[in-house]
């Protein structure tokens, strides 16, 4: 990519809208939109009515404001035109800044010049596109949060440390015959403290991917017990099939369920027993899957019924895994002999509030960790790796370099010593425009 072609790009969704956003940006990118505005820019950041015209024509009226370099997103000079919104005018303005000198931006490539220019690291750079994709109320608050900076302070707070002690270390290497000054045992207590840290970090991480994924939540029980109505009830709309003959339910139903500011991916799974047809037990074996994969099973006894052993199989399969039992269909005389986390009538929807509530505590009652994208999370793994070496290293020489091996993989992470390749394929996942 060459870091000085101007680039131009619609920064808004496609379709419908009260305003379109149409961005460029490069050293030319005043040069360009004065060719195609009425009224010259003359002054950064003030944004000022204008005319998009051609050939003497009038195409919009807009808001049109300069930014210049640095102090632009992108670390460039950067011109923003609001338009009218809707399908041709924002598109036809990009048009004209493509025939007058722009070219077409690649997905994310303002972004990833905005890290090339050094106004945010590739951390920050990845929380845009967090920020973008969220879908509660908590991921919003987390991506903000690693956009401003804080996980990469801690980040670079780490890399301060280590840096530290591999000074430590490399100096008495170089100097031996003054090896009394360095304390091989604090040298370790050190690098065991931030060992410890970057565990804490990537214990976080792992339960902010969990929830930006959303938490799988796998209602589970035998035929007839009333899964597909709680998946219903949940929902609050009639989303899977609900008969009286056991089976109706073949295969999982998944959709997206909001719980305050969380959401889940909410699983209705065929009842587990004796199949009685070749579709019907792959549908079993699918449902028997999904609870090596949930996060939390919601186990579903009836308890207008006494226990069956099925239900006890049931029960015995899950004993070890994030569950809460719920006996369903409060409505109708009670004959199980057994204690259940919960009873509810998924068909009257009594219990359905508090059944929430208890699933928001089982999965989202600690609050998580740094947002961490799958590369984040690969990359911090192999510093925790390279710190628990030297921790237990018994030269010098093996320390240190485990000590320089943590600093390029938090060097990665942050993208410090990120290589181009890998830079395009991050942000190849980003919208055009951003």
């Amino acid at each position: 990519m060459k870091g000085n072609e101007p680039i131009a790009a619609v920064a808004t969704p496609k379709g419908i809208g009260a305003i379109g956003v149409v961005r460029v940006s490069g050293p030319d990118a005043l040069r360009i939109a004065h060719r195609i505005l009425k009224n010259p820019l003359n002054r950064p950041n003030l944004i000022q009515r204008n005319e998009i015209v051609e050939g003497g024509r009038t195409v919009d009226v807009v808001m049109a404001v300069f930014f210049q370099s640095p102090h632009s997103y992108t670390g460039e000079d950067m011109v923003e035109i609001y338009c009218h919104g809707g399908r041709y005018l924002p598109d036809r303005i990009l048009t004209l800044l493509i025939k007058n000198g722009a070219r077409l931006a690649r997905p994310g490539e303002f972004t990833m010049r905005a890290v090339l220019n050094n106004k945010l690291d590739l951390i920050q750079a990845e929380a845009v596109l967090d920020l973008v994709e969220a879908k509660s109320d908590r991921i919003a608050r987390i991506a903000i949060e690693n956009l401003t900076g804080r996980f990469s302070h801690q980040l670079q707070e780490l890399a301060r440390r280590i840096t530290k002690t591999l000074i430590q270390v490399e100096g008495n290497l170089d100097f031996p015959e003054d090896e009394e000054w360095l304390d091989i045992e604090s040298i370790r207590s050190e690098i065991g403290r931030i060992h410890q840290e970057v565990n804490s970090l990537l214990e976080g991480g792992r339960e902010g991917i969990r929830v930006r994924e959303g938490p799988l939540v796998v209602i589970s029980g035998r035929r007839n017990v009333g899964k597909s109505t709680l998946f219903n009830q949940l929902l609050g709309t009639d989303r899977a099939i609900v008969t009286p003959t056991p089976g109706t339910t073949r295969d999982y139903l998944i959709e997206e369920l909001k719980l305050g500011p969380d959401f889940i991916r909410l699983v209705d799974t065929a009842g587990i027993g004796m199949a009685q047809e070749e579709i019907e037990a792959e549908g079993m074996r699918r449902a028997t899957q999904l609870l090596d994969e949930a996060d939390l099973i919601l186990l579903v006894i009836d308890r207008s019924q006494p226990l069956t052993p099925e239900d006890s199989a049931h029960l015995s399969r899950t004993e070890k895994k994030r569950r809460i039992i719920i006996l369903n269909k409060s409505d109708l005389q009670r004959k199980v002999d057994m204690d259940g986390d919960i009873e509810i009538s998924a068909l009257t929807g009594e219990g359905i509030a508090e059944l929430k509530r208890m699933i928001s505590k089982y999965l989202f009652e600690l609050p998580p960790g740094p947002i961490l994208r799958r590369r984040q999370l690969d990359l911090l793994t192999e510093v925790e790796r390279y710190l628990a070496s030297a921790q237990k290293g018994g030269y010098l020489e093996t320390i240190a370099s485990d000590l320089r091996g943590a600093l390029d993989a938090l060097g990665e992470l942050t993208g410090k010593v990120t290589s181009q390749d890998i830079l395009n394929q991050i942000f190849a996942q980003f919208c055009i425009g951003k």
